[in-house]
């Protein structure tokens, strides 16, 4: 029997919906998150990656207004499933139909959440999606098309 994969596709959200999607959520544990974002929902794809760089710059740029809207524990919750959970927003940085300055852009903002977020907590970042931030993206990175290979 043939079951129906149902895809998501991130770019038709809207800037406002892109972080109520992801943050937007009650806070589950760790073996409970993949199923969280997962409901229903078999893979994302992004028919217009640009929006989804788009929305990943404005959110580096707002992240330090949006403890007033959400916990520390949604956003954080939110920061996994957006660059993990098998969603992997990161691995449109390195989408080559997105325009280079774009792209450049959007990880230049991402010095913004450590500049504004990460210096002022008074909590360790080892116990935060933050202390992986990198790492995620490097690891989109290393599944980016092979013109970036040297």
């Amino acid at each position: 029997m043939n079951v129906p994969c149902e895809t998501f596709d991130l770019s038709v959200l809207t800037y406002p919906q892109f972080l109520k999607f992801f943050f937007d959520r009650p806070v589950v544990g760790d073996e409970k998150e993949y199923d969280l974002f997962h409901s229903g929902i078999d893979s994302f794809v992004a028919t217009d990656p640009a929006t989804v760089v788009a929305h990943l710059e404005a959110m580096c740029r707002d992240l330090s207004e949006l403890p007033s809207i959400y916990s520390l524990e949604q956003l954080d919750q939110g920061l996994w499933a957006l660059f993990g959970a098998g969603i992997r927003c990161g691995k449109y940085l390195f989408d080559c139909d997105v325009n280079r300055g774009a792209r450049k852009s959007c990880v230049e903002s991402m010095y913004l959440p450590f500049k504004d977020v990460v210096a002022r907590r008074i909590t360790d970042i080892r116990e935060s999606f933050y202390w992986m931030w990198w790492d995620t993206i490097l690891h989109d990175f290393n599944l980016s098309p092979h013109e970036y290979e040297y």
